[in-house]
């Protein structure tokens, strides 16, 4: 009888143990983020535009985020190619180094193993493939949109991390 309750006792702490990690797990997105997100009970609504909290509780402002060659004017229906780099942050130490959620007004993103969020061409975001690049750089494009559309905005959040896959850096 003892060593069937000591028996439970292990099980249940091993199972808690695990269930620990299970949030941090479920919360850092190598695969990509966009949308709508749940986050500690939080949703956010658009990943790209107000930022997320998946690998940290606080954000970080010594992660900058560089789009370089933007067009400063465009011509409708031109594809531009920009780079997406991520500045700063925690070591990439581990597997997965960065990653991030992009949203263009109007035109279509699109990238050499990078995604639209939902099939929507006006997002883009990392991979499994891309979160793992060292120097936490992306080269995307950009098909500018019809005349008339007006202004053109780009939202980017961006996330450095340590590579552990939990949400602590």
């Amino acid at each position: 009888m003892r060593g069937s309750t000591l028996s439970i006792r292990s099980g249940a702490v091993l199972a808690l143990v695990v269930l620990l990690f299970v949030p941090g797990l479920a919360t850092s997105l190598h695969s990509g983020v966009g949308g709508a997100q749940d986050n500690a009970g939080e949703t956010i609504d658009d990943v790209a535009k107000e930022g997320c909290l998946c690998h940290n509780e606080a954000a970080d402002n010594s992660v900058q985020i560089i789009l370089d060659d933007v067009p400063f004017a465009w011509i409708a229906g031109e594809t531009y190619t920009m780079n997406l780099q991520i500045i700063g942050g925690p070591a990439a130490s581990g597997t997965y180094t960065a990653g991030f959620a992009m949203r263009v007004t109007h035109g279509v993103l699109a990238g050499d193993n990078l995604q639209n969020w939902d099939d929507d061409v006006t997002t883009l975001t990392h991979t499994d493939g891309s979160a793992s690049v060292a120097d936490r750089l992306w080269t995307l494009t950009w098909q500018a949109p019809e005349p008339g559309s007006g202004v053109e905005n780009f939202w980017i959040t961006g996330n450095a991390v340590n590579g552990d896959q939990l949400n602590n850096a």
